[in-house]
């Protein structure tokens, strides 16, 4: 993985995610969360990454938070059950929230293609169909590699 460090965001300092609260997540959504993701989001849930620049289709962006897995979130809009049911209505089965950017869209992992490997999505919840679905990278380490000043 790439030298990537965070910064606490949602709380003053880093609050670690629990095997139990990584177990209710995929309970509820029906999925097994990727190792990778599970590593990184225990230490570093609700935290901004530096760098924090990725290429989404012919331009950049920034990843503004990992959301939270905590349930106990002072800021529950920055959790990832708080961005899956807003966008749920939105976008197809399949596709689940674990990052926000600098705006209002999501990093999502995309099960419909690779249910044991997701790739990583980026959503424009304004968008239609298919075209508001933008590929990012094949798995959850190669989108942490991919960040850039």
């Amino acid at each position: 993985m790439s030298s990537v460090t965070w910064k606490p965001y949602v709380w003053p300092n880093l609050c670690r995610a629990t095997f139990e609260e990584f177990q209710e997540i995929e309970a509820l959504w029906g999925v097994s969360l990727p190792e990778d993701y599970k590593k990184v989001a225990a230490m570093y849930q609700g935290c901004t990454p530096h760098p924090n620049g990725i290429t989404v289709l012919d331009g950049t962006t920034g990843v503004g938070i990992l959301l939270t897995v905590s349930t106990n979130s002072t800021m529950p809009e920055e959790s990832v059950q708080w961005a899956y049911d807003f966008l749920r209505e939105h976008i197809p089965p399949g596709l689940y929230p674990f990052a926000r950017n600098i705006g209002s869209n999501y990093f999502c992992f995309d099960y419909r293609q690779t249910p044991r490997n997701p790739r990583i999505v980026f959503i424009f919840p304004e968008g239609e169909g298919e075209d508001a679905i933008l590929f990012v990278a094949d798995n959850f380490t190669r989108f942490l590699d991919s960040l850039k000043d």
